[in-house]
């Protein structure tokens, strides 16, 4: 990948983002955060034109891009229920998933294409939207937590959970157990938007672990528990970054 198509990337990750923190922060405040907005957009309709202008790929292409894809994630255990497949019939499999679904072949060229990919793998990876209609009776960060756990590769094993509101309108509290010691955290009411302040709360619970709980900030919101040496190759190699608080 040539170094502006990832710079333009990270641009429409980041102002896609900051287009879901502004329009967030705006309904909680009441106050319309005009400049974060325009800047959100401004990115986003920058790096759009930017992949309208480029070249298309032919089918070939996109095929070869999504096979080495496909080896480079499972040099790193994802995708490993597919374990008897090569990499280019698990690309055909993908990707015929993916035109069910969307009426088209996965594309390099479009935003962030590698989270794209990995959305198909549910054991390793965790994504939400940041309006995820939260509220009492969804108990939405009860679910994240048993979520991430199910994503975590045995570094997360968290038990007893529990979200209590003391009202529609909070306050939120949410709790497990995880290797004996018991673990409280408060989010903050948002109306239907997630508090991802919890998200990495939890992530803060494995900096002395080998396996860390990585965040691809934006809406959606995505995870994954990688290492460091994980984490610093997929930025190496495929250009895409994964934050550890």
């Amino acid at each position: 990948m040539r170094q502006y198509d990832r710079l333009a990337k990270w641009v429409s990750g980041v102002s896609y983002g900051l287009l879901a923190f502004g329009i967030a922060l705006g309904l909680l405040t009441k106050v319309p955060l005009l400049p974060l907005l325009f800047l959100a957009l401004a990115g986003i309709f920058a790096s759009q034109a930017y992949f309208q202008h480029q070249p298309k790929l032919t089918p070939e292409q996109k095929k070869e891009w999504l096979v080495k894809a496909v080896h480079f994630y499972r040099e790193l255990g994802f995708f490993s229920e597919y374990g008897d497949l090569t990499d280019d019939k698990l690309a055909t499999k993908l990707n015929s998933q993916y035109r069910r679904r969307m009426g088209e072949s996965l594309d390099p060229t479009g935003p962030i294409p590698d989270l794209t990919l990995l959305e198909f793998d549910k054991s390793r990876l965790w994504l939400s939207d940041l309006e995820c209609d939260v509220m009492p009776e969804n108990q939405v960060y009860a679910r994240i937590v048993k979520r991430l756990g199910e994503i975590s590769r045995g570094a997360f094993q968290p038990t007893d959970i529990s979200e209590n509101w003391e009202s529609d309108k909070g306050p939120i509290r949410v709790e497990f157990t995880l290797n004996g010691a018991r673990h409280s955290f408060q989010p903050k009411y948002r109306e239907d938007w997630m508090d991802t302040d919890f998200v990495f709360w939890i992530a803060k619970l494995f900096q002395d672990s080998e396996y860390k709980l990585a965040i691809c900030p934006g809406n959606p919101i995505t995870a994954a528990f990688l290492t460091l040496e994980e984490r610093d190759r997929i930025k190496k190699e495929r250009g895409l970054f994964f934050g550890m608080p």
